[in-house]
């Protein structure tokens, strides 16, 4: 192996890590590949093929990692995203941004809470939701039939329309499981 493809040492807030140089140049424009041809000030080489960069240590592993796979693939408890776009804007790596906004809006955590409401007759689920996405979704995918049951022997139920769920506001979402019926055996509206 030719002296220009050794490894290169980075130390970076404190951290060793070792690369190639092809690893680097994957994108020609960002600070690290510039380390290759010595024009970036902000990087310092401490001795040959070694260099410190004064930055978090911790996060340039997954910025070298997407370098190496260019795909950007975090841990599941990953919370750090706005720190980690900052290393990525240092190091001029923007092409990043939009993904890592997806991949934060994806991992946050959500409150989902359903209840059980009975009025009456009646009998009602209302789900309130942290995330406008998922009670959307839910809006769509909830459907219930209402079934009544018959007196006269020969017909033991008899099937309604399906009903959707009523959307109450961007964060909840009710439909009824059960009847409502009057006396006389009607539908009451609620």
């Amino acid at each position: 192996m030719d002296e220009e493809q050794q490894p290169l040492k980075l130390n970076v807030g404190g951290m060793i890590f070792e690369t190639l140089p092809d690893t680097l140049a994957k994108v020609p424009s960002s600070k690290l590949s510039r380390i290759l041809i010595g024009s970036e000030p902000t990087i310092q080489q401490t001795g040959a093929r070694e260099y410190f960069i004064d930055r978090d240590g911790s996060l340039f592993g997954y910025i070298l990692d997407f370098l190496r796979t260019s795909e950007l693939l975090l841990p599941s408890d990953f919370y750090d995203y706005d720190l980690l776009q900052k290393e990525f804007e240092f190091y001029e790596l923007d092409p990043v941004s939009c993904t890592l906004e997806t991949l934060q809006r994806k991992n946050k955590s959500e409150i989902l809470e359903i209840r059980y409401i009975r009025k009456g007759s009646g009998a009602f689920f209302r789900v309130f939701g942290s995330s406008v996405e998922t009670i959307y979704d839910l809006s769509s995918q909830i459907t219930t039939h209402v079934e009544k049951t018959s007196f006269k022997p020969w017909v033991s139920v008899e099937k309604k329309n399906p009903t959707f769920a009523q959307k109450l506001s961007f964060h909840d979402l009710v439909f009824q499981c059960g009847s409502n019926l009057n006396g006389k055996g009607q539908q009451v509206n609620m």
